[in-house]
């Protein structure tokens, strides 16, 4: 279908196993950071956002570069650039956000917002093509309810948790 982006891997059913083999991996590494969290949570959380936004956004321009994606568009090099300065630090924030509320108070709705994120991340990341770019339309789309997301996910767990005891 003309506009639609194709799966770099052949396949949508190998692009949906590697993404959600992916939001798996992102999963157990967030749920292993509360091993590590004491006073270092802060740290943590920025260090872990920040790492699974480069994670995140190199997959999306090694997929772009080794396709030759940024080629077919008429975008320029400094409009790539806005592209991955905008985007960049929404994907950071929901990944530091989640891990920050799991390291700190051991909520788990975090890990299952993580979780979905990431399998749409990789799943949007491992398709080329089409009419416009996954990682800009997360930014404007998705990136900034996410965060909003993760917090109200978070206050109905501490709701659930201060009635059930």
């Amino acid at each position: 279908m003309a506009g639609t982006p194709d799966p770099v891997l052949g396949s949508d059913a190998l692009t949906a196993a590697v993404s959600l083999l992916a939001a798996a991996a992102a999963v157990a590494l967030a749920a292993r950071s509360r091993e590590a969290a004491s006073s270092r949570t802060r740290a943590l959380a920025l260090g872990g956002g920040v790492g699974y936004a480069v994670v995140a956004v190199g997959l999306w321009f090694v997929v772009r570069l080794v396709t030759g994606q940024f080629a077919q568009y008429s975008a320029s090099a400094t409009q790539w650039a806005g592209v991955v300065l905008l985007s960049t630090p929404a994907v950071a924030l929901h990944a530091g956000l989640a891990l920050y509320l799991h390291a700190r108070w051991e909520y788990l709705s975090p890990l299952v917002v993580l979780f979905a994120v990431t399998a749409l991340l990789a799943w949007l990341f491992l398709r080329v093509g089409g009419e416009t770019d996954s990682l800009g339309l997360y930014a404007i789309l998705f990136g900034p309810a996410v965060p909003l997301v993760l917090l109200v996910l978070a206050a109905a767990e501490y709701g659930v948790r201060a009635l059930v005891g």
